[in-house]
């Protein structure tokens, strides 16, 4: 699942800035 940063923010429902995978 898509994961933000704390300082990233969804914007439009998509990932704004970088963004990763949450590991197993």
């Amino acid at each position: 699942p898509c994961v933000y940063h704390k300082e990233e923010v969804a914007k439009q429902g998509h990932c704004h800035c970088n963004l990763y995978f949450k590991e197993p």
